[in-house]
């Protein structure tokens, strides 16, 4: 048990300094990426939306950081001779493996929950941020000190204003939408008009209307380009896209939904499915709630994976320094872990496989490989 508690002491210390570094780094770079977004965002908006940015860090930080974290407490324990000495003293190496796979097993229950349930709750928070600053910054369309509006992929910009409006109106933005299929797919419009009039006062609603005249529209969605021409035009933007999200729906996003729903509406899908009831778009709609709801699962067993290639790495390395350790965690997780959960959800997306293996193809692989190198280190 003192042995136990040694290692669990050594561990734990490296595991909170390494989470907090990484977490810290991560954290400030989603925090740039959502300022690039919406660059006009006040200052109490990013303060109000730093707490419900944080959590969704949370599920790609803390598996790699405590992957680090055995690297370097078990290759420490290697390198300096103490595993040596705990097989001599007829001690299984087991009690030595025991507190990393503990903790890795306490994280993967806590990064599950986070992502079914903790993260589609500050997922929303973040956009009705997003959206309340939003509406506020349309609203000062009637500034006349202004002349253009730019809000992540919207661009909208005029040569002055007058009684009946605003004067050549430019205007450019992309957004993406679902097809027929229930397909994600991108599209971009620019619109060019002699005149513009905006409705402030329905922009409370979930809508940003733009009344045109001597209006020419091209739209790009894929490979299809329309040109319409005409003398007046309204033009209906959605908040949500002027977010930098997809339009709102009559249902929750993917990434709104906790993991009951997800769950919920999948079955309901192949429920419907079984009796032949169901559209391409249902079957498309279905296994994409399948590989959402398994992603973030197989995320968060992550933990538990880590601890067996971690435990096996160190003890057979030795050494124990921070730049192996770091080097090695990258080469695991990038070239390996992260391309595998990514061909997994297209796995499970196109149905060649069922979502829960699909998904997990990471976990088993390099959970297989740590359990592989530990024995082979034992004899």
């Amino acid at each position: 048990m003192r042995l136990q508690r040694y290692i669990l002491a050594e561990l734990l210390a490296a595991f909170a300094l390494i989470a907090l570094i990484i977490t810290g780094v991560l954290f400030a770079a989603m925090m740039l990426r959502f300022l690039h977004q919406l660059p006009d965002l006040s200052l109490f908006a990013v303060l109000r939306a730093a707490p419900y940015i944080a959590p969704v860090a949370f599920p790609i930080t803390l598996p790699l950081s405590f992957l680090v974290a055995c690297l370097l407490t078990y290759g420490r324990f290697s390198d300096d001779n103490e595993f040596l000495a705990l097989q001599m003293g007829g001690i299984h190496p087991w009690r030595a493996a025991a507190p990393a796979v503990a903790v890795g097993s306490i994280l993967a229950v806590a990064t599950v929950l986070l992502n079914t349930d903790v993260i589609p709750v500050a997922t929303l928070a973040q956009k009705e941020i997003a959206r309340g600053e939003i509406r506020q910054i349309l609203k000062a369309v009637d500034d006349p000190g202004r002349d253009n509006l730019l809000l992540g992929g919207f661009q909208m910009s005029w040569r002055g204003r007058d009684a009946k409006g605003l004067k050549s109106v430019l205007i450019t933005w992309s957004a993406e939408r679902l097809n027929d299929a229930g397909e994600l797919v991108r599209t971009s419009q620019r619109v060019a008009a002699g005149r513009g009039r905006v409705d402030v006062s329905r922009i409370d609603d979930d809508q940003f209307f733009l009344d045109l005249d001597d209006v020419e529209m091209t739209s790009h969605e894929g490979e299809q380009i329309t040109r319409i021409r005409e003398a007046n035009r309204v033009v209906a933007v959605s908040i949500d896209e002027l977010a930098g999200v997809a339009p709102m729906l009559k249902s929750k996003r993917s990434d709104e939904m906790s993991g009951d729903q997800l769950w919920y509406r999948a079955r309901r899908l192949r429920e419907i499915a079984a009796a032949d009831g169901a559209t391409r778009g249902d079957l498309t709609q279905m296994r994409s709630y399948e590989a959402e709801y398994w992603r973030r699962i197989a995320l968060g067993l992550a933990p538990l994976a880590f601890a067996c290639v971690g435990i096996g790495l160190g003890l057979a390395g030795g050494k124990g320094s921070r730049t192996a350790a770091f080097l090695t965690a990258i080469l695991i997780a990038l070239p390996v872990y992260y391309p595998l959960l990514y061909t997994g959800a297209n796995l499970a997306r196109s149905g060649a496989l069922p979502a829960g293996i699909a998904l997990n193809l990471g976990n088993i692989v390099i959970a297989a490989g740590g359990i592989w190198k530990f024995k082979r280190v034992i004899g």
